[in-house]
């Protein structure tokens, strides 16, 4: 499937001139993303950025070694293509893996990260509406999830796009992500800051004490 390179609408990026303006050259990838998924309908654009979210959550955040190899310039682009086709074909959207397969020969799969969420960023404010994403220590059954969702949507003004996940880690709570906002409720949060004060409160009392000795 052939796929619109950004370069076609960007200098060479060859060396590393853009280097330092990252985000506008993740601007330009994610539109050629958009831009390939969009003209298959909006249906096939929320699989395909779905698709986009695993590649991220169950791949490149969670596995760092892999996602070295894939940016390391000592192993070839043929190497790199074969080890996208076995790792992703038949299992993410052709679309997607041809976009994949195009970042790495143009060896920026380093960037993947900051390329996805321009791509979602571009994709909400073409549908006009917020992306949030919810943590909790616990997976959020349909009534939570729509109530949440509601209250979000009141809160933000706009349509909302609830993305959850999960992470025991928490405890109990959740951690909400609205685009630069974070807004953590968790127990574990709640105890960290129960410990530093506790911490805190200890320090004081041995520094007061040590004072009344010196007095």
């Amino acid at each position: 499937m052939r796929l619109e390179t950004p370069d076609k609408t960007a200098p060479s990026i060859s060396g590393t001139v853009l280097d330092d303006d990252a985000p506008v050259l993740s601007r330009i990838y994610a539109r050629a993303l958009i831009n390939a998924a969009v003209k298959h309908g909006d249906e096939r654009t929320e699989a395909i950025l779905d698709d986009f979210t695993a590649v991220l959550d169950e791949v490149v955040e969670t596995q760092p070694r892999f996602a070295a190899v894939l940016s390391s310039p000592l192993v070839s682009v043929d190497q790199k293509d074969r080890i996208l086709e076995q790792v992703f074909g038949g299992r993410i959207d052709n679309v997607l893996l041809s976009f994949l397969r195009i970042v790495s020969r143009k060896g920026r799969l380093d960037m993947i990260s900051e390329i996805a969420r321009q791509t979602f960023d571009l994709w909400d404010r073409m549908k006009r509406r917020q992306r949030v994403f919810v943590t909790s220590a616990v997976a959020l059954d349909d009534d939570q999830f729509n109530q949440l969702r509601h209250y979000l949507e009141q809160l933000t003004k706009s349509q909302v796009v609830l993305k959850p996940l999960v992470d025991p880690d928490l405890i109990g709570g959740m951690v909400i992500r609205i685009g630069d906002q974070v807004y953590d409720i968790s127990l574990k949060y709640q105890l960290e800051r129960l410990r530093s004060r506790m911490i805190e409160r200890k320090t004081h009392e041995i520094q007061s004490r040590r004072d009344h000795f010196s007095n």
